[in-house]
């Protein structure tokens, strides 16, 4: 049984890349399988329920649908740990609302399946769950008094949530994720839960996190842990349309190179409508004056140049930055 589910969570997260494993071995690192991750976050679960404290890492999965976000967070956890001991609060309801803390109170996990592209509030309570584990805890009609809040949060969803401007450089924020892609898209199997969740597979995954528990413990670190950069560049390529635009499409260049902006942006509409599946019509930035606007967060700027044709002169605007088209710079040239 234990061979069978950990085939299941390969299929949901796949394995290293090739890639990755040359990585791994220039550095002369040694990473678990990639599959253990998902025994990380149970793991880490319990561990902050025995030690009253916290590891300061949540979870975001993301993935298209049919990837196996909801068989892994709301089927597989859920009934690993019991309905009781799971909290089911989205990432935005923690950071606004303080009644939240009644509804986290002394459960080992929380976890919310698709979660909203909305806009975050402000993260402050979210990086306090986060950080330690004693907490005033808000009831309605009712008086404030301690108790803990321990749980690891793990959120999955199709684009992650847009964050505040006032969040863009809070590394205490960003620090606090591991990024996680389920980067396949299954065909759905009528008796594929009844099959998950047979006795079997959840007391195989019982000794499998028990074992993550003790690596933990005896490593004193997490296994799996992102760089504030690894996760800034995920979340905000998956948040933001034009940022994955600009991650497929171009290439960072030594030197500062022109654009013309009608091709680009014509070419940025195409990349939208074609990808498959459809990102959300909403996301896409309709105008080229507004497209002129969004990408200067990308230090791609819209500018004065002049150029030659036939002996004269001519002045025009254009895109400038250090990229280069992915499929030769004289295709763009203004």
């Amino acid at each position: 049984p234990a061979d069978a589910l950990i085939e299941v969570m390969k299929s949901w997260i796949g394995e290293w890349t090739e890639e990755e494993r040359q990585e791994e071995r220039d550095e002369e690192i040694s990473r678990p399988d990639k599959w253990k991750l998902l025994l990380q976050i149970p793991a880490q679960g319990l561990l902050q329920f025995i030690m009253d404290k916290t590891y300061k890492s949540s979870y975001i999965i993301v993935g298209e649908p049919n990837a196996g976000k909801s068989s892994y967070l709301t089927y597989l956890l859920p009934h690993f740990f019991g309905s009781n001991a799971v909290a089911g609060e989205s990432l935005h309801k923690i950071v606004s609302d303080k009644f939240v803390t009644a509804e986290l109170e002394n459960k080992i996990l929380n976890v919310f399946d698709d979660l909203s592209d909305a806009e975050l509030g402000a993260v402050g309570q979210f990086k306090a769950f986060t950080g330690i584990t004693r907490h005033t805890i808000t009831r309605k009609h009712q008086g404030g008094y301690t108790g803990r809040i321990f749980c690891t949060h793990c959120f999955a969803c199709n684009q992650p949530p847009k964050v505040p401007d006032s969040c863009l450089y809070d590394t205490a924020f960003w620090d606090r994720w591991t990024f996680i892609r389920f980067p396949f898209i299954h065909k759905k199997e009528p008796t594929f839960l009844t099959r998950l969740l047979i006795e079997e597979n959840l007391s195989s995954f019982l000794t499998m996190t028990l074992a993550m528990m003790v690596s933990i413990r005896q490593k004193q670190t997490l296994p799996f842990q992102m760089s504030v950069g690894e996760v800034m560049q995920l979340w905000m390529q998956k948040a933001d349309p034009l940022a994955q635009f600009l991650e497929e499409m171009m290439r960072e260049a030594a030197k500062v190179q022109d654009f013309d902006r009608e091709l680009l942006f014509d070419a940025y509409c195409k990349w939208f409508d074609e990808q498959n599946p459809p990102i959300d019509i909403r996301k896409k930035i309709p105008n080229l004056k507004d497209f002129a606007v969004a990408l200067i967060k990308y230090e791609l700027l819209s500018t004065k140049t002049s150029t030659k044709r036939g002996g004269k002169k001519f002045n025009l605007t254009v895109f400038k930055g250090k990229y280069s088209w992915i499929h030769g710079q004289e295709l763009m040239q203004p």
